[in-house]
């Protein structure tokens, strides 16, 4: 009985633990090429604590990238795509961020939309979390990309970065009025608490693989009883 109780525990402790999948999405228009108080550019600031995030997380992280607008919808090629699909490799991750660099406009609803599809397409369901420095510029509706993208089990985050107050307030709105969920950081530890939040936020957005445990769990419970 002692053995079966000692089982149930890691059994409740890894659902407990489990992170959903996490899918990146970073800006990298033009705009993040500016350079910040600190001396370092918001990309530069930006790579950072998302390396900082991939050594922390422990579940896949997917790294998609966007540049310019794309309204193709395929998330694994154009102007928005994967530059990493799911991988447990820091390294491969780490290699992959490291080489953005910045280019031209900021696609955020169409970068919602093809981050829906990819979570879809590769787990279901999933967590993303979205970095930008700046509002819309690609006539995407992103509340109803947020809309879209809450509707299909996915738990939409979006960082603004250096924002200015319009701009913040703009992108808060739109996040929000779609359900997902908005952080805002100035500087290179707001971004980092910012991440922080907003991943361990995602720890219980969706219906996570844990729920595989449930299973195991009640089957163990059942033979405590018996026994």
């Amino acid at each position: 009985m002692k053995k079966t109780l000692i089982m149930l525990g890691f059994v409740l402790l890894a659902a407990a633990a489990y992170a959903t999948p996490l899918l990146l999405i970073i800006d990298s228009s033009g705009s993040m090429d500016e350079t910040l108080a600190s001396g370092k550019t918001k990309l530069e600031t930006a790579k950072a604590v998302a390396i900082d995030t991939v050594n922390s997380y422990n579940d896949e992280i997917a790294l998609m990238v966007y540049t310019d607008c794309d309204s193709g919808g395929d998330p694994l090629t154009g102007s928005i795509s994967v530059w990493q699909g799911f991988t447990t490799s820091k390294s491969d991750l780490i290699s992959k961020i490291n080489s953005i660099t910045a280019d031209s406009s900021t696609p955020i609803a169409n970068s919602i939309i093809e981050g829906t599809t990819y979570l879809q397409q590769t787990k279901g369901t999933g967590q993303m979390v979205l970095l930008t420095d700046g509002e819309e510029t690609c006539n995407g509706d992103v509340v109803s990309a947020v809309e879209a993208a809450q509707a299909a089990g996915m738990s939409v985050k979006v960082v603004g970065f250096a924002l200015d107050n319009s701009s913040q307030a703009d992108i808060s709105s739109s996040v929000t009025q779609g359900g997902g969920k908005y952080y805002n950081a100035g500087d290179e530890l707001e971004l980092r608490q910012a991440f922080n939040e907003a991943v361990s936020d995602g720890s219980t957005c969706c219906v996570p693989t844990a729920l595989l445990l449930l299973p195991l769990a009640a089957g163990l419970y059942l033979r405590l009883r018996i026994e």
